[in-house]
């Protein structure tokens, strides 16, 4: 699987300001790149772990599949 470098970038300062950071141009750069790399690497072994599981291509209930332990996500995101 290949990896897109800062894919979350653009859009963390905004979100980040949304759940009570301060305005996105007192943020720091180090913050965002921290949540970028985060974010970056749960999606990358998420996605790993769905394309162990998956038959052919990869479908929502692949990744219902995965997730199904992570009663938060899955309750939220997948009914």
């Amino acid at each position: 699987m290949s990896r897109k470098k800062d894919m979350f970038k653009k859009d963390l300062p905004q979100m980040m300001y949304g759940f009570g950071d301060v305005e996105p141009k007192f943020q720091d750069e180090e913050s965002i790149e921290l949540l970028n790399q985060l974010a970056e690497e749960y999606i990358y072994h998420v996605m790993n772990k769905v394309e162990s599981v998956a038959r052919n291509k990869i479908t929502a209930n692949d990744i219902k599949f995965v997730l199904r332990k992570d009663k938060r996500k899955y309750e939220n995101n997948c009914r």
